[in-house]
């Protein structure tokens, strides 16, 4: 996860096709060593587009990448030709919704419930990321924002990733990845 965590790789290894894998996976640790999937697992792939590959080989390998992760039929992998785009749409929840339901303790669900949440925290916080990845070139819809407010059914009371994450280890060991790296 990150912004601009290709430029390393392309400069580390120039003359190779950069992935990138935007993952929507259901699952959580319910303790050390033991982790339950209880939703799908889908995959969107696309190419982090280096400068001396030509750009329809690039997009090749990800569409190998596709094949050989969906092959055993368990998940779902899509090639995606803007992955720019795609990552700049999950950032919009796991920057928004993730950070703040970690920081409040409530679960996707009791957010959307509580009143005032959405309009006076989540959706500002969405439309500021909206905002940035327009200015970086990725101009996401409006409807992206009700989109991932809405992604998980509200009486689901999904826990974000991040909100598990401090329930599990405590919040002075997730400080950094919740509040210092949002955007690298």
């Amino acid at each position: 996860n990150g912004l601009n965590i290709e430029k390393p790789l392309i400069e580390a290894f120039p003359r190779n096709v950069i992935l990138s894998a935007v993952s929507f996976c259901g699952c959580h640790q319910m303790s050390p060593g033991e982790i339950v999937q209880d939703d799908y697992d889908k995959i969107s792939v696309g190419a982090f587009r280096n400068p001396s590959i030509n750009p329809s080989l690039e997009d090749e390998e990800a569409k190998k990448f596709c094949a050989i992760y969906a092959a055993g039929k368990k998940c779902v992998a899509d090639f995606e030709p803007d992955v720019g785009f795609a990552r700049w749409r999950k950032l919009i929840y796991n920057a928004c919704l993730n950070s703040i339901c970690a920081v409040t303790d409530l679960d996707t669900g009791r957010m959307r419930l509580a009143d005032g949440a959405i309009e006076n925290m989540i959706r500002p916080a969405m439309e500021e990321i909206r905002a940035a990845a327009k200015a970086c070139g990725h101009d996401l819809p409006a409807d992206v924002v009700d989109f991932m407010i809405e992604v998980d059914p509200l009486n689901y009371y999904a826990i974000p990733s991040k909100q598990m994450d401090i329930r599990m280890v405590g919040l002075p060991r997730c400080k950094p990845a919740v509040f210092d790296r949002v955007v690298n």
